[in-house]
């Protein structure tokens, strides 16, 4: 697929993006995007596409989930789901059994462990069947930590689904990284790594049947650790009703001591990933597309 698809359909798609209050240039349509779009359109299938998007906090999953919504469902024709796997978080009630029962750290959600990968599994399997008239999904409200009662109905029959979440198609972090505290948190509330150990084996049992489902991975490599606090931070100021700058200097020291529970995967993540990705984008101390990377299989596509 050339660019010349994506003029034709340049006003309609810059309406779609504008309404999303998301805007692209067309140096970055040409390098990133239309590649992009030639690897999903390369997958010819009857089969329901699971797109994996992983990346650390505040790296763009969400942004490039709904910007190649826009783009398949306009140049290619294809229909798309978007599922977060942040909205499959347990419970506040689910997760504080499993504080009682295993560690009082999976009270806090974000490790592997603190979704529910049963629903998860249930609802990719139902779309892959198309076993349903409605598929209702879950939604979970960061701002009260909760899972809420109203459900997003989804009646169509999706061509493609875009499951973003951080920790997607991580793999469990080597012993040797795994025992050794990174951090404040590990260090003081984690002494025998017990809930390490409990998150690592979810990665390798719970987890990799749901990661088994995917069939291109998409990862967006941030430059480092720091950056994960600094656009976490501006997320969490640009949210609606914010009020994070009345009381900065505290809402700073409670966003690090959240961020230190996705620490050690995050940088593992950077770490293993590139490397084990279909795709590894690249993302700047700009918070922009700096490179993209494709593994062997997809080279000769975006070649051409």
């Amino acid at each position: 697929m050339t660019i010349d698809k994506y003029y034709k359909k340049e006003l309609l798609i810059k309406k779609n993006l504008n309404s999303l209050k998301i805007s692209i240039n067309l140096k970055d349509i040409k390098k990133y995007y239309i590649p992009l779009l030639n690897i999903i359109n390369f997958y010819n299938s009857k089969k329901v596409l699971n797109v994996g998007i992983s990346g650390a906090q505040g790296s763009g999953k969400t942004r490039l989930s709904k910007i190649l919504k826009v783009l398949v469902e306009n140049i290619l024709k294809k229909k798309v789901l978007i599922l977060s796997i942040d909205d499959f978080y347990h419970t506040k009630s689910d997760r504080q059994c499993l504080a009682n029962n295993i560690h009082p750290l999976l009270k806090t959600r974000g490790v592997p462990g603190t979704h529910d990968i049963e629903l998860l599994n249930q609802t990719i399997n139902d779309v892959q069947n198309k076993a349903y008239k409605n598929l209702e999904i879950p939604v979970f409200s960061k701002f009260f930590d909760e899972r809420m009662q109203k459900r997003i109905k989804i009646s169509f029959i999706p061509d493609i689904v875009l499951l973003e979440g951080w920790c997607v198609k991580a793999s469990p972090v080597p012993k040797k990284i795994l025992i050794n505290p990174i951090n404040e948190l590990e260090k003081n509330f984690d002494k025998d790594y017990v809930w390490r150990n409990y998150y690592n084996n979810q990665l390798k049992n719970n987890y990799k049947e749901l990661f088994s489902k995917i069939d291109l991975n998409i990862f967006l490599k941030v430059p480092n650790f720091r950056r994960v606090f600094d656009w976490r931070k501006l997320q969490e100021i640009e949210s609606p009703n914010s009020d994070y700058k009345k009381n900065e200097k505290v809402n700073d020291k409670k966003l690090k001591y959240f961020i230190m529970h996705y620490e050690k995967i995050t940088k593992w993540m950077l770490k293993d990933m590139q490397k084990k990705s279909d795709i590894c984008i690249m993302i700047d101390n700009k918070h922009r597309f700096s490179n993209i990377k494709f593994n062997r299989r997809f080279k000769k596509i975006y070649e051409d």
